[in-house]
């Protein structure tokens, strides 16, 4: 189960960094600009997407801060970059058509 665990964890901290990537090639290169696009996230995404991208907070430490399991956390961070992709495939399509 730990094992599962570790591996799970790394895939959620690859998708981290390609989530980043994918952000600085939309031109969300501040914080600011990232931060509005996570404000748009609805909870519980917002909350665990926030802690992990902009803190820069372990799965581990925003399980035991927002009392979750780290699972659970780790799905919510998966699910929220998920969303957020889509948001702005959504919003670069619309600027890229006008």
């Amino acid at each position: 189960a730990d094992v599962a665990l570790q591996d799970t964890a790394k895939d959620v901290h690859k998708e981290a960094l390609n989530l980043k990537s994918y952000l600085i090639t939309q031109g969300l290169t501040s914080k600011s600009d990232s931060l509005k696009a996570i404000e748009s996230l609805k909870e519980p995404y917002q909350k665990a997407v926030s802690m992990y991208f902009l803190e820069e907070k372990s799965t581990e430490e925003i399980a035991e801060i927002l009392g979750r399991p780290v699972k659970t956390v780790q799905t919510q961070i998966y699910r929220g970059k998920f969303l957020l992709r889509e948001m702005l495939k959504e919003t670069v399509g619309k600027e890229r058509s006008s």
